[in-house]
């Protein structure tokens, strides 16, 4: 009786602990939490095994692996935040996150494909100068293709060294090996210029 009480001590103590610790659980508590409007949700997706198959493939929407929900929910958070970047006249959109691994190069990759499917003309730029992943993403190979720190550095012009994926449908500007020294490009990198004409070359 002492260890089955024992037992039902610990596991309520447990499950107050989770109750009350600081993280997202919903929705509501993301935005009381966060103090942001939330555009949209997308539901975990288990990339050990899709389609009762094992994989190391990136969770994009256009791929046949991924779960409906998973797909669709993408697309609805496309829409939400293009309805918002329209609204504003905003063409340039930052994903960002605290941590690595958070899946900020899949949204990213996901938003940008389901722009494409619209017919825009989309730039998606692998803006990671530590740890790279979009190339990954994308199983794209390097070579014979300019780099995000090459641009930024001047050593390439954007406009001529653009890729573009036919199987995506979207402008590539990828990194493939992380910088020497990120800080040291981005404090010299002509961002306000580059943002000026991308957003005059492209939709989004």
């Amino acid at each position: 009786l002492l260890t089955a009480a024992g037992m039902l001590a610990m596991g309520a103590v447990i499950c107050l602990f989770s109750l009350l610790r600081f993280t997202v659980k919903s929705q509501a508590s993301a935005s009381r939490l966060l103090d942001v409007k939330i555009r949209g949700v997308i539901p975990y997706e288990n990339k050990g095994i899709l389609g009762r198959k094992k994989t190391k493939k990136a969770l994009l929407l256009n791929s046949p692996l991924v779960s409906m929900d998973f797909a669709e929910a993408s697309r609805r958070v496309q829409a939400k935040v293009e309805y918002h970047m329209r609204r504003n006249s905003q063409k340039i959109l930052l994903v960002t996150s605290i941590s690595e691994n958070e899946g900020k190069s899949t949204v990213a990759a996901n938003i940008a494909l389901a722009l494409a499917e619209k017919n825009k003309k989309v730039l998606l730029v692998d803006g990671d100068l530590r740890q790279p992943a979009q190339y990954k993403v994308f199983e794209e190979k390097r070579e014979g293709k300019t780099t995000v720190e090459q641009v930024l550095t001047g050593k390439a012009s954007w406009q001529e060294n653009l890729y573009y994926s036919k199987s995506a449908g979207i402008w590539e500007l990828f990194q493939f090996s992380g910088a020497k020294d990120p800080a040291a490009v981005l404090a010299t990198a002509p961002m306000k210029v580059l943002a000026r004409e991308w957003r005059q070359a492209m939709d989004y």
